[in-house]
């Protein structure tokens, strides 16, 4: 995949959430799969072409979900030290 496009992205993010099981300690493991989950919905609603108020009121509210638990993610996932030891 050397250019990558709208519906690879959303291939990826669908795929990559099994993938991702299981790979990080059990409390930080939730928060990833959630998250990726969050960024394929609002992906999926961004990249509709034709938006009613109601579509843009679900867009507005999963951007808000997204950027939650992109805080989240930041503030506990983010430092953890995953080093093999």
């Amino acid at each position: 995949m050397k250019q990558r496009v709208a519906r690879h992205f959303k291939d990826m993010l669908q795929c990559v959430i099994p993938a991702f099981e299981g790979l990080f300690p059990e409390e930080h493991d939730n928060i990833v799969r959630v998250l990726l989950f969050y960024m394929a919905e609002w992906h999926a609603l961004a990249k509709m072409r034709l938006h009613s108020d109601d579509t843009l009121q679900l867009l507005d509210q999963s951007l808000r979900r997204l950027g939650t638990q992109l805080r989240k993610f930041s503030q506990f996932t983010c430092g953890l030290n995953l080093s093999p030891k």
